[in-house]
């Protein structure tokens, strides 16, 4: 099998392909009114995670050709997450998650089934196959995909997620270790900053760290009355930076040039005042 990745700044999308999306997510919703939100959710969802299995058979595809070919003659990417996520344009983890997935089917024909009837949705699988990967070696034994399914038809994708961690604690204890201590080893916080001073930052947390800085910036975060229009993504972003101000503030950070910046100005009342 030989896979050519595609030119850099290519885009697979045509007018022919577009126009064809198109008829095609008007048939999906074809029949329910334009007042049926709920409806038309759950079918556009169903279809987003039909598409999600089949982009999950090609993503481990070409997975399989970067095993293959360990020097990666041809793609611009050390890894074929990495390629995903960069062309596919993805967040890191749903690229591998895919790929995770893709991997397991075989493994897992229940799940997929129940995913195809629309039972459970990719999110549940998703979790299932990391499962069943990480308890593939330390335990093959121990993983009954049955009962996994079972739980899953009938918990979010969230308490599927901690029901899952519960299970490979109790058959895989060591390896459950092991990916915390990966975590740590992977934190990181990233500030870049533009021309006119504003900060963009980005960066990854391990689970201790990141309940931290959560634990921190909840009762910062509350909306501050009925006025208070700001979406959750903004009032934390203000909390990180009231955080920042408190402590430099207070004066409870080491080192030096540990606190905010002050200016002390003398007028008079007259130049006050105009």
């Amino acid at each position: 099998m030989s896979v050519v990745a595609a030119p850099s700044g290519s885009s697979p999308v045509g007018e022919p392909l577009r126009q064809d999306v198109d008829e095609f997510l008007d048939l999906v919703v074809c029949g329910l009114p334009a007042g049926d939100i709920t409806g038309r959710l759950l079918r556009l969802s169903y279809v987003r995670d039909r598409l999600s299995l089949a982009f999950s058979k090609e993503a481990a595809r070409l997975s399989a050709e970067f095993r293959e070919d360990e020097t990666a003659d041809g793609f611009d990417a050390p890894t074929a997450g990495e390629w995903i996520r960069h062309h596919c344009k993805m967040k890191s983890g749903a690229a591998y998650d895919s790929i995770s997935v893709g991997e397991q089917l075989l493994q897992l024909p229940q799940s997929a089934l129940a995913m195809v009837e629309g039972e459970i949705g990719f999110a549940h699988l998703s979790v299932i196959a990391r499962t069943a990967s990480a308890l593939s070696a330390k335990a093959p034994d121990g993983f009954n995909e049955n009962d996994v399914l079972a739980k899953a038809r009938v918990s979010s994708a969230g308490r599927l997620w901690h029901y899952c961690q519960r299970l490979r604690h109790a058959l895989d204890p060591e390896g459950v270790e092991q990916d915390h201590r990966i975590a740590v080893e992977e934190r990181r916080l990233q500030l870049s900053v533009w021309e006119d001073g504003s900060v963009q930052i980005s960066g990854q947390l391990d689970p201790v760290g990141g309940a931290a800085l959560r634990t921190a910036l909840e009762p910062l975060a509350q909306p501050m009355g009925e006025g208070d229009d700001r979406c959750l993504e903004r009032r934390q972003g203000d909390a990180i930076v009231d955080l920042s101000l408190h402590s430099l503030d207070a004066g409870l950070l080491p080192q030096h040039a540990s606190q905010r910046p002050h200016l002390q100005v003398t007028t008079s009342l007259e130049t006050l005042q105009g």
